[in-house]
């Protein structure tokens, strides 16, 4: 990896290659990272967006699913460094083929070390996780589920 991180996620991708997404990062790097098993090699996957300029760069312990059409849901985790910073509800798709980061609709409610599972109705369930959001974290003992 260009650079190191904690409290990614890794999601192995139709085309074989891995997404390896967000987490916190010692240094400025991409906010995502294709590897590719074939060649051995790394590659941004961010479309040029640079470590913590964006709030989807800053996220940690969210959740990422493949989607039946092959894109990535990236939802919830903790905005920023720390937990200080609160979660999230901000969600947002991976399209492979494109290469290209798109905004879709957003959690109910914000969470960070959620569980998200892809059903076979083709729906996302989002369980669980912490709400960081009053600085003082509070388990949740909730779930939603994400239409694509």
């Amino acid at each position: 990896m260009s650079v190191a991180r904690e409290g990614q996620n890794a999601t192995l991708l139709a085309n074989g290659q891995v997404l390896v997404t967000a987490g916190v990062q010692a240094v400025a790097g991409p906010f995502a990272e294709l590897y590719n098993p074939a060649t051995g090699t790394w590659t941004a996957a961010s479309s040029g967006l640079a470590a913590c300029t964006t709030t989807r760069a800053c996220l940690i312990n969210s959740s990422a699913t493949l989607l039946a059409n092959g894109q990535v849901l990236v939802a919830g985790g903790i905005a920023g460094l720390d937990s200080r910073s609160g979660s999230t509800t901000a969600a947002e798709l991976y399209n492979p083929s494109a290469g290209t980061w798109s905004t879709t609709g957003s959690l109910n409610t914000a969470r960070g070390n959620q569980t998200a599972t892809l059903l076979s109705s083709g729906k996302v369930l989002v369980a669980g996780g912490v709400d960081f959001a009053s600085h003082s974290p509070a388990d949740l003992a909730s779930a939603e589920l994400y239409t694509p």
